[in-house]
């Protein structure tokens, strides 16, 4: 705490949408945050408007003096860039609709611009791993779960793939005998 200037704690309002589980998941961080004395007020938002108008709103997010958000996010295929542009680029931030919220280290987004445009296949994954590294650094993102699906599925499911990325089934190869 005396390292950000604020020894004897300070406040902060997180957002969270109105759902049980992210409800309970903030009641955890409130909790936690308290030991080390920061009081965290929570706030909940339709989960329809989440993006538009609350948690993606940076004017919101401003005018609210909301410091803490949950957010969700998967990747649409297993490449770094298709997640890490989105929350972590701070030229992804606009006006109405942003999932990078918080996000303006110009340094990572010049890492991205490289591995964006890098052929080389180690290579770029080498640069997506140095932008992994100095996200963290920055502290603005903390992971705060990992969700896990429960499978079940029929005995005549044929041709029933769990794909690696989702941790789901594949629905485009599942049949029926």
């Amino acid at each position: 705490m005396a390292a950000c200037g604020q020894p004897s704690g300070f406040a902060v309002t997180y957002l969270y949408r109105d759902q049980p589980a992210e409800q309970k998941a903030a009641e955890v961080v409130q909790q936690s945050l308290a030991r080390v004395g920061i009081q965290v007020t929570l706030k909940k938002a339709p989960v329809v408007e989440f993006y538009k108008a609350y948690g993606g709103n940076p004017e919101y997010l401003k005018q609210n003096k909301i410091g803490l958000i949950a957010k969700t996010w998967a990747p649409d295929w297993p490449d770094p860039e298709s997640f890490l542009t989105l929350i972590a680029d701070s030229r992804q931030i606009n006006k109405e609709f942003s999932f990078n919220v918080s996000v303006r280290v110009r340094a990572l987004d010049s890492l991205m611009d490289q591995a964006r445009a890098e052929l080389d296949a180690g290579k770029r994954a080498g640069l997506w791993s140095q932008v992994e590294s100095r996200l963290a650094q920055e502290a603005v993102l903390v992971p705060l779960a990992w969700t896990s699906t429960l499978l079940l599925r029929g005995q005549n499911a044929t041709n029933v793939h769990v794909s690696p990325v989702y941790g789901d089934y594949d629905l485009l190869t599942v049949g029926v005998r």
